[in-house]
């Protein structure tokens, strides 16, 4: 049976949903800006859905299926001025999936909240919240997902996780004054990260290796050709293992000043690691993550950009925004050939390198116009 019936149902916008906000009470508790009056009608079920999801999976995995279900939410309450999906019919489920089913997200997107709608009402069921599964008997096969417009888009990036910020934000973050410590260390890494696009997890495994020391083989560190040997994180079956990454001449004085710090730092100053801290002899991603959100915070520039499902707060500013920053300034603003940008990122397909490229009209009228020169 085919449920698309060529009506065309509406409801809200891409931007619509992704600003549609669920508050819970932990959120309440968390932010002075919520009253008891702010709370979503359906906070008690769907904190209960993600509950008993993370009970049996993994709280990963919770957070996967509420950020399907929002979609379901925001639909129910701005079209049928049902904000509660247990209060919803069985034709207002119908409609909710014909309309995701012609939306502009991608498939994969699409099939994630198709599977978090049965998942939901299926829950509700053998909850006694609904007298029969309201989405029992619809399937994705009876639906025919076209490929959506952000198929190919930044929107391929998955969970809204395409973040950046300005170039004159991501400096702030390594200015002295942000309270960083030691500085000459995180102000390393941070530039690592937002000039050279690195992953936090690739910084941590860049080799310690003193300037001058008798050449290794493999060297990690050439201070001449001012490069790194990292981690090739998400290499393809016909790549090495490690890769070059190279950064500006001007922070071998930054390096310099770190490896002067580094030699008396803490009790694993002989750790074969460039970055270690007090409490290990290698450096953690998350420590990176961390630290980034502090000096983001400092800087002025950090902001809650949403929450969990436990009323966590999500930070606009973290490692990940800070890659992304620095990618999308390379190949829009730092006139770096996609392809280099490619290599320098470790992506293994020029098309996710492709993501962050903006159309611009007046930037391609002004590169066009060098070239001409």
């Amino acid at each position: 049976m085919k449920f698309d019936s060529g009506e065309k149902i509406e409801g809200p916008s891409v931007n619509e949903v992704q600003e549609y906000t669920i508050v819970t009470r932990d959120m309440m508790n968390a932010e002075k800006e919520y009253t008891e009056a702010n709370i979503h009608p359906a906070n008690e079920e769907l904190k209960a859905f993600v509950t008993d999801i993370s009970a049996k999976r993994t709280a990963k995995t919770a957070e996967r299926f509420y950020r399907g279900i929002v979609p379901l939410v925001c639909w129910l309450d701005t079209v049928v001025n049902t904000p509660r999906p247990i209060n919803a019919s069985r034709r207002d489920v119908g409609d909710y999936l014909n309309w995701l089913a012609n939306t502009r997200w991608s498939r994969n997107t699409r099939k994630s909240r198709f599977a978090a709608c049965q998942r939901f009402y299926k829950f509700a069921h053998e909850e006694g919240w609904t007298e029969e599964n309201l989405a029992r008997g619809r399937s994705l096969e009876d639906y025919k997902l076209e490929e959506g417009d952000l198929e190919e888009s930044r929107g391929g990036f998955g969970r809204d996780e395409y973040k950046w910020i300005t170039r004159e934000d991501v400096v702030k973050l390594w200015q002295e004054d942000n309270g960083h410590s030691p500085a000459s260390r995180d102000s390393l890494v941070f530039q690592l990260m937002g000039d050279k696009a690195c992953r936090a997890a690739a910084i941590t495994s860049i080799r310690y290796e003193p300037k001058n020391s008798p050449g290794e083989d493999p060297t990690w560190h050439d201070y001449e050709e001012s490069w790194f040997r990292i981690r090739n994180l998400k290499r393809g079956d016909d790549e090495e293992d490690y890769r070059k990454v190279y950064y500006p001449t001007r922070l071998n004085s930054s390096i310099d000043e770190w490896m002067n710090r580094r030699d008396t730092f803490g009790p694993y100053d002989d750790s074969e690691y460039m970055f270690l801290t007090h409490q290990k002899g290698q450096m953690r991603a998350s420590y990176i993550s961390r630290k980034i959100k502090e000096a983001a915070r400092s800087a002025g520039i950090q902001e809650i950009s949403g929450y969990d499902v436990n009323g966590d707060p999500r930070w606009k500013v973290t490692g990940k925004t800070i890659r992304h920053s620095a990618l999308t300034w390379m190949v829009n603003r730092g006139g770096v050939d996609p392809i280099h940008a490619k290599e320098q990122a470790g992506h293994s397909k020029l098309e996710t390198t492709m993501q962050y490229v903006h159309e611009d009209e007046d930037r391609r009228r002004e590169v066009l116009n060098q070239a001409w020169e």
